[in-house]
């Protein structure tokens, strides 16, 4: 039997009508989401009690529901794929509030019960990309090319970005949006004192009208203005910026007009991550940038004949280190499936996850060393201070280390164990050195077992850290103060320099002057 038109049009598209944008309050009281209030496709934002168990409906519809969106905004939910009406996005803040973005205005509710407030009346300008501050102090967005912040606890607004007219601050470009899927043009750091942000300038960029066929409007309403790189022309000028909130300085990223921006994240210790193509998307980098020195690190690079592959799967993990999906296709008889994700970074022929080799001749052998000698590291770490978790990290850290450095085992130098567990014993070592501001003096507190070690090896290896530990004591004052600083503080010459108030070139020479004394103190002692 034919369905009739008019019955069909009182159904909304296919998922209209399913829930979406699921979010549990802080205080995880509630379950929040979106969905269609009747057959229009018209979402409002409900809530779930998780304890009753009852549905509620928070917000039902916001301002003038026959206001006409910006260009800005329809081309933004276009992009995003938001095809439903009324309410499109929310979002918790840190005290349980709820920010609603709508038709460029910012609404502010105090609790899933109370009336939503006017935060921030666009006008003419809409706020554009509204986010929360990670600490919910501040709520940021765009408008009028720059970005600005709200004070939660003031509800005052200023402008923390400040730039040319000609270009914006804190909006993707078309390029980022529809090649890229990337669809912000800033990022909150995690500790909210800093913003990333992406400056563009299209000036340079010629205009390309499209006209809507069959639109209901005609003239001008019916024709949009872009404007569009074309294949082999020029790309919009894109480089990344860090303001810092409190002072409103910024310091620039280095960057090249040939490499697009597709990816930016925060790393836990400031730094931020940014991951660059080539125009050709054959090539990717991932690099480091810190904010303190302006230096600019490669982590991981990554060709491909055909192109990159972009997704979101970079994830920081403690002590530097972090997980990243790699786009590498086929590696020997490696599937992509094998080697999805990867701990560490590629090197030649090896991947490494958390201490276990994936790679195909080696793989057996390797796992054979991880399963004897893993739990002894972990055991000895524990037997000597250290806590479960913390000995699990210099564990895996060290069966890394082996992996990498098999190539540099002497066995002319001692044994195949003592080896590997005085690489346990410094990793340990280089860890409380860093999370210390004390000089960390007992080096010899680990005991390294051997394959058959006894008691007058470590009678001769205590003898002889204590005859490491007197041809420093023998040093001069100020020479072994550097020592100190460089090897049990782990200063970098630069921080020496500014602790001791002495020129870098001074540091230097000091620590020159100091390995040449060291030597003859040793043989001295040793004599």
């Amino acid at each position: 039997m034919p369905i009739p038109i008019e019955e069909i049009s009182k159904f909304p598209l296919p998922g209209m009508d399913i829930p979406s944008s699921f979010s549990f309050s802080p205080d995880g009281k509630y379950l929040t989401y979106l969905k269609s209030v009747d057959t229009s496709g018209y979402k409002a934002l409900y809530g779930l009690d998780l304890n009753t168990k009852s549905e509620f409906l928070i917000v039902d519809s916001l301002g003038d529901s026959s206001a006409k969106e910006t260009l800005e905004e329809q081309l933004r939910k276009q992009r995003l794929r938001q095809m439903a009406g009324g309410i499109s996005q929310y979002f918790w803040t840190k005290d349980s509030k709820i920010l609603i973005p709508h038709q460029g205005n910012i609404y502010w509710l105090d609790g899933p019960f109370s009336t939503p407030e006017l935060l921030m009346s666009a006008s003419d300008n809409p706020c554009l990309d509204v986010k929360a501050s990670p600490n919910g102090d501040f709520i940021s967005f765009v408008q009028n090319g720059d970005i600005h912040l709200i004070e939660v606890e003031s509800k005052t607004s200023f402008r923390l970005t400040d730039g040319e007219d000609d270009s914006t601050r804190g909006l993707a470009d078309y390029i980022a949006q529809e090649e890229m899927g990337r669809n912000t043009g800033y990022w909150w750091s995690s500790d909210s004192c800093y913003v990333a942000f992406t400056e563009v300038n299209e000036k340079h960029i010629p205009e390309f009208l499209i006209n809507h066929v069959g639109s209901d409007s005609v003239g001008s309403d019916a024709i949009e203005s872009h404007r569009y790189p074309f294949s082999g022309q020029d790309n919009p000028k894109v480089r990344v910026g860090i303001v810092e909130v409190d002072s409103k300085d910024c310091v620039w990223v280095e960057s090249t007009e040939d490499e697009y921006i597709a990816r930016v994240d925060w790393f836990p210790d400031n730094s931020l991550v940014i991951q660059t193509e080539s125009r050709d998307q054959q090539h990717l980098k991932v690099r480091q940038f810190s904010i303190e020195d302006s230096t600019l690190t490669t982590l991981v690079e990554e060709d491909s004949e055909t192109w990159i592959n972009l997704h979101n799967m970079l994830k920081p993990l403690s002590r530097g280190r972090f997980l990243w999906a790699s786009n590498i296709e086929i590696l020997g008889n490696l599937t992509p499936t094998d080697m999805s994700i990867t701990g560490l970074r590629f090197k030649k022929e090896k991947f490494v996850m958390k201490g276990i080799a994936l790679t195909f001749e080696d793989k057996k052998d390797f796992e054979i060393i991880f399963n004897f000698y893993a739990p002894k590291i972990k055991s000895l770490l524990v037997r000597n201070g250290a806590d479960v978790t913390l000995a699990e990290d210099i564990m895996h850290d060290t069966m890394i280390n082996i992996w990498d450095k098999i190539h540099l085992y002497n066995p002319e130098k001692g044994s195949f164990s003592s080896w590997i567990y005085t690489i346990a014993r410094n990793n340990r070592i280089d860890l409380l050195r860093k999370k210390s501001s004390q000089p960390y003096t007992d080096i010899s507190e680990i005991d390294i077992p051997s394959d058959n070690e006894n008691s007058q090896d470590i009678v001769e290896r205590k003898s002889l850290t204590e005859q490491v530990k007197n041809a420093i004591n023998l040093l001069p004052e100020k020479q072994k103060k550097v020592i100190e600083l460089s090897f049990i503080n782990d200063m970098t010459q630069d921080e020496i320099a500014v602790e001791l108030n002495i020129p870098i070139g001074t540091v230097k020479s000091r620590m020159r002057l100091a390995y040449q004394k060291m030597k003859d103190n040793l043989k001295d002692i040793t004599a």
